[in-house]
C-alpha cells in the first residue's frame, strides 16, 4: 500500500515539476553556461520528490570531507532510480553521466538535456572518448562530474544493504590523473 500510494504522489508530482524545469532553463540558460540553477532544481525536486515518501529517511555522512572550490568525480553504485536523487543531495555542482539511452525517456531524458548533463553511447569507442572529451571541459570549468560505473543498475549489492557507497575522488587536470579523498 505506502509503494502504490508513494506512485500516485510521484506520478502527480513529476508533470507539474517539468513545468518547472522548462521555466528555469528558459529563463537561465543564456546566462548560466554551466546550468548551475538547473542542477539547484534538480536538488531541490529530488527533496522534494524524497520527501513526498514518508517512510524514507536520508542521512548524508562524511560532507565535512568533500573539497571546496574544486572539481570532483562522484563514483558510486546504481541500485535502483532512487539512486539519482540520493546523489543529487551532495552539495556539489556536478553533471550526471547517462547512457544516451534515457534521453529519450520523458521528463528525465529531457531534464537530463536542459541541465546540459554528459550522455554516452554504451559500446561505443567513440562514445566514449566523446564522454571523456566533455567531462574533461565540465572539470575544466569547475564542473564536478557523477558516474554509475557499471553503467546499469547493479545486481551485486545486498537487497539487505542500507547504504549506498559514494567515493569522491578529487581530479586534477595537470596531472590528468585521480586520487581518492574518501568515501561518503
Amino acid at each position: 500500500m505506502r509503494s502504490i500510494l508513494y506512485y500516485i504522489l510521484l506520478i502527480c508530482f513529476i508533470p507539474s515539476s517539468l513545468v518547472v524545469f522548462v521555466v528555469l532553463y528558459i529563463l537561465t540558460t543564456p546566462f548560466d553556461r554551466e546550468r548551475r540553477v538547473m542542477h539547484w532544481g534538480e536538488r531541490m525536486w529530488s527533496r522534494i520528490m524524497l520527501g513526498l515518501n514518508p517512510w524514507w529517511r536520508v542521512r548524508i555522512e562524511g560532507k565535512e570531507h568533500l573539497p571546496k572550490g574544486r572539481p570532483v568525480v562522484i563514483v558510486t553504485n546504481h541500485r535502483s532510480m532512487v539512486d539519482i536523487p540520493l546523489v543529487t543531495q551532495l552539495p556539489i555542482h556536478f553533471k550526471w553521466v547517462a547512457k544516451r539511452e534515457v534521453y529519450r525517456w520523458p521528463f528525465f531524458g529531457w531534464v537530463l538535456w536542459m541541465s546540459g548533463d554528459i550522455g554516452i553511447e554504451r559500446g561505443a569507442a567513440a562514445g566514449a572518448r566523446t564522454m571523456l572529451r566533455e567531462g574533461k571541459k565540465h572539470l575544466a570549468a569547475g564542473t564536478s562530474i557523477a558516474v554509475f560505473p557499471e553503467g546499469t543498475r547493479s545486481r551485486t549489492l545486498s537487497r539487505e544493504c542500507r547504504h549506498i557507497p559514494v567515493c569522491i575522488a578529487k581530479y586534477s587536470l595537470r596531472q590528468s590523473t585521480s586520487w581518492p579523498a574518501g568515501l561518503v
